[in-house]
């Protein structure tokens, strides 16, 4: 929580007048682009993980996402530029191909130096006596631990899923096989286990008090919404719906006319100004509660008009390609749920044994 309190302070500084995102990134970013301003550079849907794919997606050019959090941790998004999907030429490409190129070289290199490092462990009959028998022409690193927890990682363990998953996963005096880690490989020998303390009630009752608390606070946000939503939709709008003088009352908030990219503290938060451009347009209800962090959000559209802006011909023809583009995947997605809520699905006992 404390991360994420730091990148929602971040995202403020972000979000003001005249802020400077990449020197932000490079002052407070603790991922490996940090040096580059957080540049990832042009990259194409589904190169990243799902959570950061949808939100860098939704965003349009000169926009800063809301706090993304991913299974690597918290982030903030700023979509500079979005360029149409090109085949690129031969000369064009043949730069990076070569990078690549030796990037696999060096990484099938690598694969069978790691090989040859487990034969050599197998054959030594312990991790402990290959370290001291290991010849020196394909000495491997070794690194040593103390206990750690998967969730309080030292320096030196790699912050890896698949790493991790296989180190949890071992036995008291288990050697894994070959892992692979991003542009490497490790092997993991785990030398002993030590099952987690559970602290005493006393010491922790604060904590387990006010987590509870807040699981349940946000459990009855979620059903006020739900029924809110209903009352809504039957009464004919939010307004309405709303309950007079009632306890906890729900905070309702009318904007003016603002656009997709709008930005500001007047305004509400960007996931919620992307879900009302999806609505279609004679819909005004969120059809859905929309959860932002711990707090769930109805909205109504009052009115639209057109943007006054003209854009010119290739501006439009790329913003029509991208809404059929997302007309069609949504189509698509809907389609496969249909099939699998109609499937059933058998399974021939006899080929799994």
């Amino acid at each position: 929580m404390e991360q994420k309190k730091k990148a929602e302070e971040v995202l403020q500084l972000a979000r003001k007048a005249g802020s400077d995102f990449s020197a932000l990134a490079q002052e407070y970013s603790e991922g490996p682009t940090k040096e580059r301003g957080g540049d990832l550079g042009f990259f194409s849907n589904g190169r990243m993980v799902p959570p950061f794919d949808k939100a860098v997606f939704s965003l349009q050019p000169g926009e800063i996402s809301d706090v993304v959090e991913t299974q690597f941790g918290y982030h903030i998004i700023k979509l500079e530029e979005i360029r149409p999907a090109t085949v690129r030429t031969f000369e064009q490409v043949k730069d990076n191909l070569a990078v690549t190129l030796k990037k696999q070289k060096a990484k099938t290199l690598t694969f069978q130096r790691v090989t040859k490092a487990y034969e050599g462990i197998m054959r030594s009959g312990s991790l402990e006596k290959y370290s001291k028998e290991g010849d020196d022409d394909n000495a491997a690193e070794i690194h040593t631990s103390d206990y750690f927890a998967r969730t309080e990682l030292p320096d030196g363990i790699i912050n890896d899923p698949k790493f991790l998953d296989v180190a949890f996963s071992l036995k008291k005096g288990e050697l894994s096989s070959i892992v692979e880690i991003g542009d490497g490989y490790a092997i993991l020998f785990v030398d002993d286990v030590q099952k987690p303390e559970l602290p005493e009630l006393d010491a922790v009752r604060d904590q387990v008090t006010a987590d509870y608390r807040k699981e349940k606070s946000q459990e009855l946000a979620a059903k006020a919404a739900d029924k809110l939503l209903v009352a809504s939709k039957e009464q004919g709008g939010l307004q309405q719906a709303i309950p007079k003088e009632q306890e906890n009352q729900p905070e309702v908030k009318v904007t003016d006319f603002f656009q997709r990219s709008a930005q500001g503290k007047d305004l509400p938060p960007n996931q919620l100004i992307q879900e009302s451009f999806k609505t279609p347009w004679k819909q005004k209800m969120t059809q859905t509660p929309v959860q932002i962090g711990t707090s769930y959000y109805l909205f109504e559209v009052v009115e639209r008009r057109a943007g006054t802006a003209k854009a010119d011909v290739a501006k439009r023809d790329e913003a029509r390609e991208k809404l059929l583009a997302s007309a069609r995947k949504e189509l698509v997605s809907s389609w496969v749920a249909a099939l699998q809520s109609r499937s059933t699905i058998a399974t021939n006992e006899s080929l799994l044994k």
